[in-house]
């Protein structure tokens, strides 16, 4: 296969790297199997061999990679230079998923700081929101309010639920 530049095939699986980024891919050529690595940083390229799926048939732009000194591959290793079609159409990222809430639930009780001062919400799940007194006053969230939010959070120290820090409150960002 040295030489080639375009190359047809299967997809089979994606392949890892040793901290679980996509690497490249592992694809069937006429009844043989070939590596085709990603160029390093490539994510756009990661992205798009993370969306493919055993069988789709792919087309392709490679080069070959260079053999290590002590080569012990056991089947041809291929650099990607572009995926050009995917089941005969042009390769498409997947959406980004929206990411979950970290936590929601209906608010079940106010809390409060050391001065008495309200500055947040604890969910019928158990998890305490906090957000700044002002932020309180601005969102204007009450008992039996749906909440959605998201930050950075730890385990509450009663082992019941999480202490989310709000960066967003249903959707709203309040940083």
């Amino acid at each position: 296969m040295s030489g080639i530049n375009k190359l047809s095939a299967t997809f089979q699986h994606v392949v890892f790297s040793q901290v679980g980024d996509v690497e490249g891919m592992l694809v069937d050529v006429d009844g043989a199997p070939a590596q085709v690595v990603l160029k390093t940083g490539d994510e756009a390229a990661a992205s798009l061999v993370a969306a493919l799926r055993e069988g789709q048939v792919l087309s392709c732009d490679v080069e070959p990679a260079e053999p290590e000194k002590d080569d012990a591959s056991v089947h041809p290793v291929l650099i990607l230079r572009e995926l050009l079609q995917v089941d005969g159409a042009a390769p498409k990222a997947p959406e980004p998923a929206k990411p979950a809430p970290f936590s929601s639930g209906k608010v079940v009780r106010l809390n409060f700081t050391r001065h008495g001062v309200p500055n947040g919400y604890v969910l019928d799940n158990g998890d305490f929101l906090h957000v700044q007194p002002e932020w309180f006053a601005k969102l204007g969230l009450g008992i039996g309010d749906r909440v959605e939010v998201d930050g950075d959070a730890c385990y509450l120290a009663t082992g019941d639920g999480w202490a989310v820090e709000a960066e967003t409150v249903n959707g709203r960002p309040i940083r």
